[in-house]
C-alpha cells in the first residue's frame, strides 16, 4: 500500500510511515524521512531548551542553576580542577556528580573523575584504599623488570 506525505508530497511504502493511533488510517501523515529531518532542525535550532529540559527530567537542577555552579567552580572540574578538554571542550559538558542514594548533587566532574567515582562505587573506603595503594610508590611495591 501507498501513501502521500503530508511534507515531502512523495508517494511512499506505509513502511516508511510511523504509527499514530489517533489517525484514521492509523499512519502519521509525514514520513520517518521527513519526521528525521523536522526533529534534526529543532534539536540544532533548540540546543539550550534540550540541555535545560534534560537537566530538569534528570537532576531536578535548570540550566540556569548548572551555570552557577559552573561559575562557582571557575568552569573546572571540581576534583581535579582541570577544563573540560578532547572532545569535550565545552563547560556545558561537565558532568553533574550527584548521589545517588540522596539524589543531593555534589557538583561538576570532567568524564574521567566522574567514571572514576562511578568504578569505586562511590565508595569512600575504596577511594581510600585506592589512594593508600597509590601513595606506596616503589618502596614497598612488587619490583619487576622488564
Amino acid at each position: 500500500m501507498l501513501k502521500t506525505c503530508n511534507v515531502c508530497k512523495e508517494m511512499k511504502s506505509i513502511s516508511q510511515f510511523s504509527t499514530d493511533q489517533a489517525k484514521m488510517d492509523k499512519l502519521c501523515g509525514m514520513c520517518q524521512a521527513c519526521n528525521q529531518k523536522r526533529c534534526n532542525k529543532w534539536y540544532s535550532e533548540n540546543k539550550l531548551r534540550q540541555k535545560n529540559n534534560r537537566l530538569k527530567q534528570s537532576y531536578g537542577v535548570t540550566l540556569e542553576e548548572y551555570n552557577r555552579i559552573l561559575g562557582a567552580q571557575a568552569g573546572v572540574c571540581a576534583i581535579c580542577k582541570l577544563p573540560p578538554s578532547g572532545a569535550y571542550k565545552s563547560a556545558m559538558s561537565l558532568n553533574i556528580d550527584h548521589c545517588h542514594t540522596t539524589g543531593k548533587i555534589r557538583g561538576l566532574l570532567c568524564n574521567k573523575c566522574n567514571s572514576g567515582i562511578g568504578f569505586f562505587q562511590e565508595s569512600v573506603e575504596l577511594t581510600a584504599k585506592a589512594t593508600e595503594y597509590l601513595g606506596k610508590g616503589d618502596s614497598d611495591s612488587y619490583q619487576q623488570t622488564i
